[in-house]
């Protein structure tokens, strides 16, 4: 690949809500060719590229194979195998051969990140994009209770029971996360990272919201306005409620509609994108979740582009302006989980200052993240070094609550896991100030003594 010449890009090998679909549409309205390549099909049906190549189909209808064997077929999940891997060879060498920069994430690679020197030998450029449960310890991250996930706990919207086996489960994951991540650190040309999940890198990375999230909503959809009646309409949609803290979102909710507060509320959760957007159109406002480790994730993204106001909830709210250029926060209305009442009190209840919040993320979405933008701002990321104001140094780090995930659940896990493991069990020994302030906060008990943003 020349200087003057437009690189061909690969997309892979995976779909997080609807990220690489959105990415492929910037560099089609770029002129640049590019291929989104999933390896399996995302269960809310995300809009994918149709028109995949031979070994790509080839390679996922063996993936598919493999994943419908069950567990105790021990040989026929080793015999299919067998063909998942002659098939992921194909793809890789038909991928060398078309293109010339690969972006990745999601913790998706062909062979479990050992491709990565060949393409560095070859003078493939590669960047991978950390989206947060590749990138930050296990027992930070809410998301990691869907391995334990019983009927029992998840009807009463609880985090599963933490027993040896669970902390052992988040020690051994916690480590393969951070082993993944130093490969990647080693063999990619970028890094792009939340400030607010990079707990587990050692090196600079490109700042996630500084590059953003793509999203163009189907050419077909009609937004509402949002003053529909006297009534507001919230919408809250989650895969997973435990980890947004549906609980608690519902028990704000409640507080508010028994002052009197003029609210239908509406709760979604494992339905196809399709239908979120849908209902997304229809509402007037959002409520996205209690532990949000960045300003604007995936689903409220969605929501700005349509102009509806977000409320995220999460610790990082304290951090997001020290990590981030001003120009690159999202407008969210982004706060502390003990706030959250009062600013959906207040954009329930101030119509005006409802429709500006709307109208800012709206500019926001359309101009500073939409998907030609954000695919151009890969493609600066594709020349010898990225801009000084996008990249963060991962030992000025000083955010451990994690995401998804509440303060309390975090002290106990960090007292389980030393009382079992020892400080190595934490995997933060890269960071030591990082992981004394961790141990310092869980010893003190809290919020009470929680972490603090330095100027």
């Amino acid at each position: 690949m020349t200087r003057a010449s437009k690189p061909r890009v690969f997309l892979g090998l995976t779909e997080v809500s609807g990220y690489y679909a959105q990415l492929r549409k910037g560099f089609v309205e770029l002129e640049i060719e590019c291929v989104h390549i999933p390896i399996q099909s995302h269960r809310f049906a995300y809009d994918e590229a149709r028109h995949l190549c031979w070994p790509a189909r080839l390679s996922r209808v063996f993936v598919k194979r493999r994943i419908e064997t069950p567990e105790s077929d021990r040989l026929g999940r080793r015999l299919w195998l067998i063909p998942v891997i002659v098939s992921r060879l194909l793809l890789f060498f038909w991928a060398l051969r078309h293109f010339d920069v690969f972006i990745m994430g999601g913790g998706s690679s062909f062979f479990r990140f050992l491709e990565f020197p060949i393409l560095k030998f070859l003078g493939k450029k590669i960047i991978y994009v950390l989206h947060g449960t590749d990138a930050r310890p296990a027992y930070l991250d809410g998301s990691f209770y869907e391995t334990r996930h019983v009927p029992e706990r998840s009807r009463t919207l609880e985090p599963p029971e933490l027993d040896d086996a669970f902390v052992d489960s988040y020690v051994s994951t916690t480590r393969t996360r951070q082993r993944d991540v130093r490969w990647i650190e080693a063999y990619a040309d970028v890094v792009i990272c939340g400030p607010g999940f990079a707990q587990l890198l050692e090196k600079s990375f490109v700042n996630f919201a500084t590059v953003g999230i793509p999203f163009t909503p189907p050419a077909n959809m009609a937004v509402t306005e949002q003053k529909r009646s006297d009534r507001v309409r919230i919408l809250h949609a989650t895969s997973d409620m435990i980890v947004r803290g549906t609980k608690y979102t519902s028990r704000i909710i409640d507080e508010l509609k028994a002052e009197g507060l003029p609210i239908d509320f509406v709760i979604m959760t494992g339905q196809p994108n399709a239908r979120v957007l849908e209902e997304l159109a229809q509402c007037d406002m959002v409520v996205d979740g209690q532990w949000a480790d960045t300003p604007m994730a995936g689903f409220a993204t969605e929501a700005a582009w349509m102009g509806k106001p977000v409320v995220m909830g999460g610790y990082y709210a304290k951090f997001v302006r020290r990590d981030m250029p001003a120009a690159a926060i999202p407008p969210t209305s982004f706060t502390l989980p003990e706030d959250m009442k009062e600013t959906i009190r207040t954009l329930v209840t101030n119509e005006s200052h409802r429709v500006e919040v709307g109208l800012r993320m709206k500019q926001f979405a359309h101009e500073t993240w939409s998907a030609k933008e954000i695919a151009s701002r890969f493609l600066r990321l594709t020349g010898d070094q990225p801009p000084a104001d996008w990249v963060n140094d991962s030992f000025q780090n000083q955010y451990f609550l994690g995401g998804g995930i509440s303060a309390a659940r975090i002290v106990e896990n960090v007292k389980a896991i030393i009382a079992r493991h020892g400080l190595r069990g934490l995997c933060l020994d890269h960071n030591v100030h990082l992981r004394d302030e961790l141990v310092r906060f869980a010893d003190q008990g809290g919020l009470a003594s929680g972490p603090q943003a330095r100027p």
